[in-house]
């Protein structure tokens, strides 16, 4: 799975209004698609720029189960709807990394 770490908040993102209830349910449904080595997520290699990489994910990827895909699943499965597009949506995502 690629990760992008960000940095700071874009002015351009538009905010997705969470209660704490979803944004655990979120936080689960990333947990479960990553695979875990003694409480870590597993690394596989840096990605493209200094704050991407790749880190192992339960199961594959292919050109029916993309990136995007697993967002709209994570989101389906939280209980959150679509909004802002999907990158829009992943970037949201990856804010949570920490608390991965």
């Amino acid at each position: 799975m690629h990760v992008t770490k960000l940095s700071c908040k874009s002015k351009d993102w538009n905010v997705a209004g969470v209660s704490s209830n979803q944004l655990f349910k979120v936080i689960c449904e990333v947990k479960e698609r990553f695979t875990f080595a003694k409480g870590n997520v597993v690394f596989v290699q840096n990605g493209y720029g200094s704050a991407d990489y790749f880190y192992k994910p339960k199961g594959s990827y292919n050109l029916f189960n993309t990136c995007n895909t697993w967002v709209d699943n994570v989101l389906k499965n939280s209980s959150l709807k679509q909004v802002c597009g999907l990158l829009l949506i992943f970037r949201y995502l990856v804010s949570i990394k920490n608390e991965l």
